[in-house]
């Protein structure tokens, strides 16, 4: 590193050099800002160059034709030599009305064999649902050579053909440690059982942090009930767990989800899972008793059944039953964020939802609870598919009710004996007017 400033004309202070570095090391994954500073002055080219490459982001069929080009360089071993993390993203609405736009599949074939020594994290965002994902050995040879490093993969709206073709995705990737899945199909369903027999199938599959969403509710229980079998959950290597599915077949992943934290005990520290209504089975956190974080997600279809005043056995209610088997001793911070689903209709629903809101049977849990670690208590509240049938001036009246409704229910809890909770609201889209 240069240990000169910058030369100045004018006689004023400069910055010295190892002080521009150090910033310029701040703007991984800002590409036009990264080229400024390489063309500003010839002592920060190495630099900003250096780090350009760090954080690759490709977002058009342009960008990656040129990454494709500059992988035929004969420099191309010391640019890469140092990426880190390699995004790839197809726009939604892009190759609808141009097919070629679609790239995340070359992917493989472009860097086959190319040693990325120091990448760490790999992210395929994809939105192209007429290709799909295969098992085949040329795949796992050319994810194993060139993505060996890969410590983080996340799948984003990735179709696959079976359940084995994504275990053998993943599993082709010795060293990863995290696995985030969103919206990752199956087109077919039918391989629903997989023993974790070998490395290809998860023999040796040590995960410490994995997230599921966006799932439909047979294709997350396969996911979770094959993850169950592999050292992930056997070992125990797990430590964050994160689960939201859609509404289909919902009881399914939550048998699935409750075995997997059966056999995890205490070993996880902080478990992200979304409650929905009319769920006959709920997640069981009776064995959970290491969790440092817990949030639980409720999404509400209709605000006239928020399940607080419900007794144990009305469907709605899943809220309590999850929090009443509960153990976790050195739990430090619980998060509950709803997410409203709200049409103002005449504002009926809103009154019916205020009026329902009593908190007066969760203050009983938390009162048998003994969570004496706890230090934070957040409840984030999402208002959002706000239609606006009346005036805009009415249906903002109506929301500040529920917002205060909310806030008032919250001095009924036993923790507001302590300083541990803070209430966040957003309102998050508005359908039928402005923000």
């Amino acid at each position: 590193m240069s240990t000169h400033a910058l030369n100045s004309s004018s006689g004023n202070p400069v910055v010295p050099v190892e002080l521009l570095e150090h910033i310029i090391d701040y703007l991984r994954g800002e590409c036009q800002t990264l080229l400024n500073c390489a063309l500003t002055h010839r002592t920060l080219y190495p630099r900003a160059k250096t780090v350009l490459y760090i954080t690759i982001h490709i977002r058009s069929r342009k960008a990656y034709n040129a990454i494709r080009r500059l992988r035929l360089n004969k420099m191309a071993h010391s640019i890469f030599a140092n990426t880190e993390e390699f995004v790839l993203e197809e726009h939604p609405e892009a190759w609808r009305t141009d097919p070629s736009h679609h790239f995340v599949h070359d992917m493989l074939p472009t860097f086959a064999g190319f040693p990325l020594p120091k990448l760490h994290c790999l992210v395929l965002r994809g939105f192209h649902r007429g290709l799909v994902w295969r098992d085949s050995p040329l795949t796992a040879l050319l994810l194993t050579q060139t993505f060996s490093s890969v410590r983080t993969l996340v799948l984003h709206n990735q179709p696959f053909s079976t359940l084995l073709d994504v275990v053998r995705f993943v599993c082709a990737l010795p060293q990863l440690q995290e696995l985030e899945l969103h919206a990752t199909s199956l087109i077919m369903t039918g391989t629903s059982s997989l023993t974790a027999t070998n490395p290809a199938t998860g023999g040796r599959l040590r995960l410490r942090r994995f997230q599921l969403s966006g799932l439909d509710g047979l294709e997350a229980a396969s996911v979770l009930d094959w993850l169950a079998r592999t050292p992930t959950v056997q070992a125990p290597t797990m430590r964050v767990l994160r689960a939201a599915v859609w509404p289909r077949d919902r009881d399914s992943v939550y048998s699935s989800l409750s075995n997997i934290l059966k056999q995890l005990g205490s070993s996880l520290t902080d478990l992200d899972v979304e409650l929905r209504q009319h769920s006959v089975t709920i997640p069981v956190l009776t064995y959970t008793t290491g969790l440092e974080t817990l949030s639980l997600r409720i999404v509400v279809l209709n605000l006239a059944e928020m399940p607080w005043t419900l007794t144990g056995s009305d469907c709605n209610n899943v809220i309590l039953p999850t929090l009443t088997s509960l153990e976790a001793p050195r739990l430090r911070t619980l998060y509950f964020k709803f997410n409203l689903i709200y049409n103002l209709l005449g504002g009926q629903d809103a009154e019916a939802y205020v009026a329902r809101l009593d908190w007066t049977p969760l203050g009983g849990v938390i009162a048998r609870k003994r969570l004496n670690s706890l230090q934070t208590v957040v409840i984030e509240v999402f208002v959002e598919r706000l239609c606006l049938v009346e005036r805009r001036e009415s249906a903002l009246e109506v929301l500040k009710r529920i917002e205060c409704a909310f806030e008032s229910a919250v001095q009924q809890l036993p923790w507001q004996t302590r300083p541990v909770v803070k209430v966040i609201r957003h309102r998050e889209r508005w359908e039928g007017g402005r923000r």
